[in-house]
Formats: C-alpha cells, structure tokens, sequence
C-alpha cells in the first residue's frame, strides 16, 4: 500500500455566521491528509494469527465485523477483555474492510488557500485564532482549503452564471464563489464541489501499522474462528429444523429455536437467521426471553432498522453490510420476489417477466468478486 501520495489540507468544520451575526468570529478547523493519487482499492495485507493468551486486551481497527458480545463472552475462558483506549491494548486487530473503513471518501467544497486567506484579512480582524488558521493553512502542502458542506451557508456563498445571481443550498449546486466579498474574479477562482479521499491523522497512522513489517496487527478472521469454534452454523437443514421447533405448540421447542440463533455462528448463518427473523418475529416477541441479553446482542450487532418487520431490502442491505452477500443469495432472493410480483401484478395482457438488481447490489458483488481474485494472486490471510 503505498500512503507516501498524501499532502496536509486544512478542513474548516465551523465558521462564523456572518449574516446572522456580524461579531462572530469562532472558527473550527482541523488538519487532515488527502490522499493526492486517488483512493486505493482492494489493498490486502498479510495478518498474523491471533492466538489468546491470559489478561489479553485487544483493540479492534475500524472496519472489524466480528460480533464484540461474542468475543466479550468467550474471552471470559481466557481472561481476555476488549478496549476503546488502543494505548492499552496488548493486540490489534484488523480485518478485510479495515483500509476502506479508515479512509474517507467525501465531497468537499474547497477554496485556493491563498484566496481564502485574502477573504479571511478582508472579513476579520486580526486574532490569535485567524492568525493561526492563516499560517496552518499556508504550512499545509494541499493548496486548497476543504469546507464542510454543513458550514457553506455560514459564508454568505453565491454563484454567478448567465449575467446573474443566485443564492441557493450548498446541496444543490457544485459551484460557488467568494465574489460577492472579493470582486470581480476569475472563474477558476470560484468555490468548488471535490470528491476527494481524505484519512485522519489517528486512522493514517494505523494504515501505516498495516505496512509496517515490524508493528504486528493480528488477524480478524483467525479470532473469529476462535469465538465461534462451538457456535452452530445455520444451514439449510438447520434452518428447517428451526422452523419446525417454532411452529410447534411446545414453549421449550420455541425457546430452544431462540438459543440457537441468539448463540450460532453469526456470518455464515446470517442469511437464514434474517429469514428466520422475516418469518417468526411475531413467536419472538410473543417470548418474554426475547429480552435476554444475548438476543439484544444479537439485534445490536445485526443494526436493523426494524428487526420485527425485515423487508427483502432490509435482508439484502444487512448482508452487504456484513459482506455475505453471494450470488447463489442474489438468485434465490431474485426468484422469491419474481414469482411475488408476477402474483400481485401480472394481468392477462401484461406479465412480468425480468427483473434485476440495483446498481448498489451490482457494485458490491463486482467489488467482492476483484477481491477474491486478488487475494488468489497474492495469497489468503494467514
């Protein structure tokens, strides 16, 4: 991975509301790294396996899929904990997402740094923080100030075409100039709309432990399947013998159903679980276990947005989410919902005969698909 392709930028996150109150002359800025040669894709890396060891305190990296209530549970056999303060934990560990889940890829305004100070001396009196804002800005390498979308109203920004003026909604137009407080000016001059790559200095340095042979970041996979080596995996069989134990009229039978899926292996049981979800919500809540702290777990890791009503998009987005998505899933669902449409809506003179997925869909499964090639060139994670 190479991050040597990154310049320092300045990206202002508050700024004073000029027409709303002329005194006002608090700024909020902060420094951050652009990546100047583009976002890099489907970067892997070589992970160390993670084998546990007593009073083990492990950091996750962002980016990390496994369930934290199921490492919590298992490390209590070990002593291991989990913390939020990387300083103090004795392993990192990384996953497959974790280099997209640092960087950020945003759309900002930006302004030449050097009209940008020109309009900062035109509209504020000198102050510690404009003099500090103004020398950060021209220390930086990128010579380009970024504005957060959220504070361009606060500039009193206008855009000019066709002989007039127009005030308008940062959100609806991708070009906007400081002319009104600067005069007359070049149209390369005026306020731009970039989608840029951009990584704070925190997630910046954690790429660079990636790259670094000496700092050892350890394995998501390998913990994972430590944390779920007695955890059931939800097949096909399994998922009809769970749906037998909950149309039966026994309370135990229900409450065993509710075990399996609260406790099974979680990844590669999630396309049944969420079916299971979609079709027995209703016995579930019925269950006053249902409140237990490891279904709640369950739900938390999972973040639907309505576990007790799933919609085929709601399936389809919590396994992209959870990268399980597979074409063999695409398919079925695809059916499912054909032969659905063709129920409610064919006529006589009118049948439904195709249907296809959404760009969204279509995206993650060719990402997916250049990752799996990728790693066949380079090797799997060991």
């Amino acid at each position: 991975m190479d991050l040597s392709l990154h310049e320092k930028a300045v990206l202002i996150t508050k700024s004073p509301r000029l027409k709303d109150n002329p005194n006002d002359t608090d700024f909020e800025f902060k420094i951050i790294n652009v990546l100047t040669d583009g976002k890099p894709s489907n970067i892997l890396y070589s992970l160390a396996k993670y084998t546990p060891n007593n009073k083990d305190k492990l950091f996750f990296y962002p980016g990390c899929d496994v369930p934290r209530y199921k490492v919590r549970e298992w490390g209590n056999k070990y002593n291991i904990s989990i913390t939020t303060d990387e300083s103090k934990a004795t392993h990192s560990i990384a996953g497959k997402k974790t280099v997209n889940a640092c960087l950020q890829d945003i759309r900002y305004f930006s302004e030449d740094s050097d009209v940008y100070c020109s309009w900062l001396r035109l509209n504020f009196q000198p102050s510690l923080q404009i003099n500090e804002l103004i020398a950060l800005i021209k220390q930086c390498e990128y010579k380009s100030v970024l504005i957060d979308r959220n504070s361009c109203n606060n500039f009193g920004m206008q855009s000019f075409g066709y002989g007039k003026t127009y005030n308008h909604s940062p959100h609806t137009s991708s070009t906007y100039g400081f002319k009104c407080f600067l005069g007359d000016m070049a149209h390369s001059d005026w306020t731009t709309y970039n989608r840029l790559t951009t990584v704070t200095d925190e997630d910046f340095a954690r790429l660079n432990n990636l790259n670094n042979p000496s700092y050892t970041v350890y394995s998501e996979q390998s913990l994972i399947e430590l944390v779920n080596e007695d955890s059931a995996i939800i097949d096909k069989t399994m998922y009809n013998q769970i749906r037998t134990m909950f149309e039966s009229t026994n309370r135990e039978d229900k409450l065993m159903a509710l075990s399996i899926m609260s406790n099974c292996n979680v990844k590669p049981s999630l396309h049944f679980l969420l079916l299971l979800l979609r079709e027995f919500s209703g016995q579930i809540v019925s269950l006053k276990e249902h409140k237990h702290v490891n279904f709640k777990s369950l739900l938390k890791y999972l973040a639907l947005p309505n576990w007790d009503y799933l919609t085929v998009d709601d399936i389809i987005q919590c396994l992209m989410n959870k990268d399980e998505l597979t074409m063999e899933i695409i398919t079925e669902v695809a059916d499912e919902v054909k032969r659905s449409m063709q129920k409610d809506h064919n006529t006589k003179h009118f049948k439904i005969n195709t249907i296809t997925v959404s760009d969204e869909v279509k995206n993650h499964m060719m990402d997916k698909i250049k990752l799996q090639q990728s790693t066949q060139l380079i090797g799997k994670e060991e």
